[in-house]
């Protein structure tokens, strides 16, 4: 099979972090959007990206964060990484299929985007449809994430972006006068910080294109080049996205949901190209299939690696002729069926967007806090490896800096900002439900893992002939 090369990676990395979904969130902040991605970049991004280069850059062949993560601290903590990769993904899944659906709506009837029960059941069978596509394997799944993120995320993004570039310079902008005092976060309205988890939440994800390592030509060479080049334009595009938005579309009007349909909509409405407007926004939809296509498969990759190693059944590192375990996918699609109900038991379509993106990024964050402390052992244990960061000192620095970023943001992902709909919702209870999401995250694949591994190291060792050396073995991989 042929391998992806730079290109091909690029596109799908753009697809996962550079995606337009969540710039309509962003927009809400106006001027001071370019302050919240600053910070967001300065603590959290470049961090991540040089570790995640960096570690990659060592992993000649397989890669992905199940196998970093067990190198680091052996299968059991490895599984709750990937668990959280793939749960996060769970939860993460009804927030992009919502933003597809919401673009469809704009074709079909506008008014169809608040209906909950047309989002419910829209986002089931684009999920399904998504499936199926990621059975014909990782070649299909990047031919369809390159055409993507050409067509859904670069022409969109031109449109946008030049749109509201026009509307300043012909003084017709939402946004006020530029101002340094406009970049100001207002510190006095303490709950918008909570944006910067919709921030971290875009900006994360540039690992799970390791997870086809082996399908990837040069994979220590190639990774790292990818997620630098990847990384420079995703931030161009986001911060000028949505910058862009918010000089289109007046603050009030601004759907988080349906936002860059809206301000593409309005651009071309502007310049009577009104016609071209659903052309448009079919590409925002292809954009978002881009991004949604690489999740579908990417985390099972890692459940794969667990399964082989004890940590689950085995039947899910059972794959097909192209490389895909169908018990996976099977299992993700029944769960996150399920989580497609939250449009029909939150107040609003936009508080259940809101909220499920807080709580995929929380159960993420959670997995790069991890990843952040592996990354300063791995650098110490693996050794005779020429890495991108040319001190070890420096991996160390950037490990600190990222895991007490990822508690910084936890913590925010409790707050609820101004511009969120969530009507008669519960605080208090809305907060719950994110501990105790986040709380099973980390339980459940410990108990499950510790369940599975004693079952197959007794396996392992009636295999050996009852060798007491082979239990020994096989327990050493654990922490």
């Amino acid at each position: 099979m042929k391998k992806i090369k730079t290109a091909p990676l690029v596109l799908i990395n753009m697809g996962v972090i550079a995606a337009l979904y969540n710039l309509p969130t962003m927009a809400l902040m106006g001027w001071s959007s370019v302050t919240y991605y600053l910070i967001a970049i300065l603590l959290y991004f470049i961090p991540y990206t040089l570790i995640v280069s960096e570690i990659s850059s060592s992993y000649p062949k397989e890669s992905g964060i199940y196998l970093w993560i067990r190198d680091a601290y052996g299968p059991r903590v490895g599984f709750i990484a990937i668990y959280l990769q793939w749960f996060q993904n769970l939860i993460w899944f009804p927030t992009i299929l919502s933003f597809i659906t919401s673009g469809m709506s704009e074709i079909i009837n506008p008014q169809l985007a608040h209906s909950k029960i047309y989002n419910m059941l829209t986002t089931i069978l684009f999920y399904w449809v998504l499936t199926f596509t990621n059975i014909f394997g990782v070649r299909v799944v990047s031919i369809v994430s390159s055409i993507g993120s050409v067509l859904g995320i670069a022409v969109p993004g031109v449109l946008l972006i030049g749109g509201g570039l026009l509307l300043l310079f012909q003084g017709q902008s939402h946004l006020p006068p530029f101002e340094a005092s406009l970049l100001a976060v207002r510190f006095d309205e303490f709950k918008n910080l909570a944006f910067l988890v919709g921030v971290v939440s875009s900006l994360s994800g540039l690992e799970i294109s390791c997870a086809f390592g082996k399908n990837i030509h040069e994979p220590h060479k190639t990774l790292p080049r990818a997620v630098f080049i990847s990384s420079i334009l995703a931030l161009v595009l986001c911060t000028l996205g949505s910058l862009a938005i918010a000089s289109i579309l007046p603050q009030k009007s601004i759907d988080i949901n349906n936002g860059v349909s809206q301000a593409i909509a309005e651009v071309l409405r502007s310049y009577d190209l009104e016609f071209l407007a659903k052309v448009a926004v079919f590409c925002v939809i292809l954009g978002g299939i881009s991004a949604a296509n690489i999740w579908v498969s990417g985390p099972s990759f890692g459940l794969s690696q667990a399964a082989e190693d004890g940590c689950i059944p085995l039947k899910l590192a059972r794959v097909n002729k192209n490389g895909i375990s169908l018990h996976s996918l099977a299992l993700q699609g029944i769960i996150i069926s399920l989580f497609c109900a939250a449009f029909l038991l939150l107040p609003s379509v936009g508080a259940a967007y809101w909220i499920l993106t807080v709580i995929s990024a929380q159960v993420y964050l959670i997995m790069y806090f991890i990843l952040f402390l592996a990354a300063k052992k791995l650098r110490r244990t693996r050794t005779g490896y020429k890495y991108k960061i040319g001190t070890k000192y420096a991996t160390y620095f950037l490990g600190d800096v990222g895991k007490y970023s990822c508690l910084l943001f936890i913590f925010l992902g409790f707050l609820e900002p101004a511009g969120i709909d969530s009507k008669n919702s519960s605080s208090m209870t809305r907060v719950l439900l994110q501990i105790l999401i986040v709380a099973v995250c980390v339980l459940v694949p410990w108990f499950t893992s510790g369940y599975y591994r004693k079952k197959f190291i007794k396996r392992k060792e009636t295999e050996e002939g009852g060798n007491p050396r082979a239990s020994q073995l096989w327990e050493a991989k654990s922490p």
